[in-house]
């Protein structure tokens, strides 16, 4: 499980701490108001909102809905009651092309291959698109601001690709008619001064294609799409970092992430030499994780990829790595629509050469990337949305 592949269905995982009730009163603000309205069907017209913000994987949607719509409450990771509380929109969306069949398991593999069911088991299908919405309302600085919030099942890297997600995006702005549109969820580290749970906030994005599912569309490479007219505001920002973002040190411990070494170790073939010195750096020290810090990276971009991107400390000309969110930029463009993209650092930069020099493997690389988003994703993930939600706060 990790960012490309959390689609369809939350990690399975024991529940080691929910996500605390959100206490407004900390900042003098009130909770997000859902907003009731007549729902048409999957078929209809979005309604109309002020603002729209898109999230992506399952993880980043628990912790959406935990902010926006149910944060008088715990919430658990593998809570999924509160879905039922979300609207299907599926007006003029494309099929779903079925996914590949797994590659066969070869003779020669080892026996783990065959009775690990995390390696085995077949991927959950893939939901409709275009996804689940919600409408609340926000007291702003400006008065009253609606917002539509929109669970996309449309990902650059999962068939039709691309397509889906510009035309989606487009049918947001047509029928909803936001005068700003957001995108918030998990990203890859760009640089090693971003630690796990640290949120990057930037309002541009290039793009970098391999896939065939996307090859209409590699003449777009190595572009970049700026809202270069506009930057989400920030001074809601300290308040809300200081009394209500999560501490990831409540669940990064050493304990923990030797847990992870061990899950490594039997999910990886050939791993077991690898130890927690080998992988872990600065970005995911739990002493370092006290307190997540908010990057503001104006014009900076970030880099969205179809493939699965993990970063070395060369890539530091990027905000943050992810699979998305350039798309939208270069939609908004072209729609004159504010946009901003706000992500927490889910997976950061992964080591490229163990504690002894010698260099860890991709496989290693990424099911390490990979443990570190679906054990810890769930809680970053609140804390970009929790900045979303105060940079909404202070539009005029």
């Amino acid at each position: 499980m990790s960012r490309y592949s959390d689609i369809a269905a939350a990690p399975a995982s024991i529940d080691p701490m929910p996500l605390p009730v959100v206490d407004w009163r900390r900042i003098g603000a009130a909770a997000p108001r859902a907003l009731d309205f007549a729902y048409g069907g999957p078929n209809a017209p979005l309604p109309e909102a002020d603002a729209a913000v898109i999230t992506w994987t399952t993880a980043e949607w628990s912790a959406f809905d935990h902010v926006f719509l149910n944060s008088n409450g715990t919430r658990l990771p593998s809570a999924r009651d509160w879905e039922n509380g979300w609207y299907l929109y599926v007006a003029d969306a494309p099929p779903i092309p079925p996914p590949p069949p797994p590659p066969a398991t070869p003779p020669t593999a080892p026996p783990l291959l065959a009775i690990n069911p995390a390696l085995t088991k077949p991927p959950a299908p893939p939901p409709p698109l275009w996804g689940s919405y919600n409408l609340v309302e926000i007291q702003s600085k400006g008065g009253p601001l609606k917002v539509l919030l929109f669970k996309s099942n449309a990902h650059l890297a999962h068939a039709p690709g691309f397509s889906a997600v510009a035309e989606m995006t487009a049918r947001i702005i047509r029928e909803a008619s936001p005068r700003y549109l957001y995108s918030t969820g998990t990203a890859g580290g760009s640089r090693l001064d971003q630690k796990l749970g640290d949120v990057i906030v930037t309002n541009c994005g290039a793009i970098e294609l391999q896939s065939d599912i996307n090859s209409a569309y590699f003449d777009l490479n190595g572009k970049t799409f700026s809202c270069s007219n506009w930057f989400a505001p920030q001074s809601r920002i300290h308040d809300t970092r200081e009394y209500l973002f999560f501490s990831l040190a409540n669940v990064v411990t050493y304990p923990a992430l030797q847990a992870l070494i061990e899950k490594l170790h039997a999910q990886v073939p050939g791993s077991d030499a690898v130890m927690l010195d080998d992988v872990i750096n600065s970005a995911l020290l739990p002493e370092r994780l006290l307190v997540s810090d908010v990057l503001p990276m104006q014009d900076i971009p970030l880099l969205s990829t179809d493939y699965y991107f993990i970063a070395d400390s060369a890539d530091s000309k990027y905000s943050f790595l992810e699979m998305d969110d350039a798309v939208l930029a270069k939609v908004c463009v072209e729609m004159g629509v504010n946009c901003s993209f706000i992500r927490n650092v889910s997976d950061p930069i992964v080591p490229a050469k163990g504690a002894n020099g010698q260099d860890l493997s991709p496989d290693v690389r990424k099911r390490w990337s990979g443990l570190i988003y679906e054990t810890f994703g769930l809680y970053t993930s609140l804390n970009s949305v929790l900045t979303t939600w105060a940079t909404l706060m202070d539009i005029g």
